[in-house]
């Protein structure tokens, strides 16, 4: 019998593929054309041997075996990711000082911690938890290393952005505010506020 083994590329395509819902925009994120991403789909479609993608009006969706891999998919390549910062990194010491918003704080952080120090058990982190005024702040004055903020505009720092959130008020149905509409919100300047 013959062992299969998934392709670490084309898992890393399907993940982009599902997060975009579109081949050309994975396409842009791993660098390749459109047919190019069309063809590791359909060649990772072929070793699993059912679809893994419906077509939905322009864009793709998930089929239910689709979103198994890709649950899959995301294991493997943290456990590939880690692996390879874990072999690399062994040399690597110090301490990062990293700034955060209370949001990523109370969600992302634990998980990133724990990955980053079995990679890096060397390596000491400082975490500061503050306003996106205040880490902009600690960038500039070099009190931080790396900041996670929300942000509106470009910051006239070297920064990346890694994604959107939309931003919406939700009300029950019917609901009719008072005018004016009392509001509890961070002193100011504060994205929500604004």
């Amino acid at each position: 019998m013959v062992q299969r083994l998934f392709d670490l590329d084309l898992l890393r395509t399907l993940l982009w593929a599902a997060q975009t819902g579109s081949f050309k925009e994975a396409a842009e994120r791993v660098g390749r054309t459109q047919s190019a991403v069309s063809l590791q789909m359909n060649r990772l479609e072929e070793m699993i041997g059912i679809p893994a993608f419906e077509r939905s009006g322009r864009g793709i969706i998930l089929t239910a075996s689709g979103d198994i891999l890709v649950g899959y998919a995301r294991r493997m390549l943290a456990l590939n990711d880690e692996a390879m910062q874990a072999v690399s990194g062994t040399a690597v010491r110090g301490t990062v000082r990293l700034g955060l918003l209370q949001d990523f704080a109370e969600t992302v952080l634990p998980d990133v911690l724990a990955t980053f120090s079995r990679a890096h058990p060397s390596v000491e982190i400082d975490i500061q938890v503050e306003r996106s005024i205040d880490l902009i702040r600690g960038i500039r004055t070099r009190r931080l290393d790396l900041a996670l903020l929300f942000s509106r505009e470009k910051i006239d720092l070297t920064s990346t952005r890694i994604g959107r959130l939309p931003m919406k008020w939700v009300a029950y149905p019917g609901f009719v505010p008072e005018e004016p509409l009392r509001m509890v919100l961070f002193a100011a300047p504060c994205l929500f506020r604004h």
